[in-house]
């Protein structure tokens, strides 16, 4: 079974204030296992770490210690290792309105995934792209499931979704 792995990660800012700075620590000391195929929620309040610990899970942000592991094999930072891990875990945005471009057809806003990655033929895009929305199985006008397609067109096994939770009563 295929595993992304987080231990001991921790992150920390360094804030400024004139000349004066401190350290804030966003992340504290997270270890998790995520298999492949199956659904994790990261469930916390604003500001609880959420999206720093789905940034470092992407390798868009270094953490100050801890390591992340593939099939447990460090990931790579850069380079093919650092594109092959990225083909592996996508990120899946929750807010509509900010992913997706009004100007664009659903089918478009699906496929860029496969043309920035030089992915199949134009003329077999739109073939995946119908693959996907029936996957999902809602209609088009459902706009999160639309980010969802996106970030998972290209199969990653591993698709991040940060989730931001205002108080209990909001986890159902």
């Amino acid at each position: 079974m295929s595993t992304l792995e987080m231990r001991n990660v921790s992150k920390d800012y360094r804030l400024r204030d004139g000349r004066n700075s401190r350290i804030l620590r966003a992340v504290n000391n997270v270890s998790f296992t995520l298999e492949a195929g199956k659904t994790v929620a990261l469930v916390g309040q604003s500001g609880s770490g959420k999206s720093t610990l789905a940034k470092i899970l992407l390798q868009l942000e270094r953490p100050t210690s801890g390591e992340i592991l593939l099939d447990g094999k460090a990931v790579a930072r850069h380079g093919r290792g650092l594109r092959d891990y990225r083909n592996s875990v996508q990120m899946v945005f929750q807010d509509p309105f900010a992913s997706l471009n009004p100007r664009m057809t659903i089918g478009d806003i699906v496929a860029a995934p496969l043309a920035i990655h030089g992915e199949g033929s134009v003329a077999e895009r739109p073939k995946r792209v119908n693959e996907m929305l029936s996957l999902v199985g809602l209609p088009a006008r459902f706009a999160e499931r639309r980010t969802r397609c996106n970030a998972c067109i290209r199969h990653p096994r591993y698709p991040c979704r940060p989730w931001s939770v205002r108080s209990p009563s909001d986890v159902r």
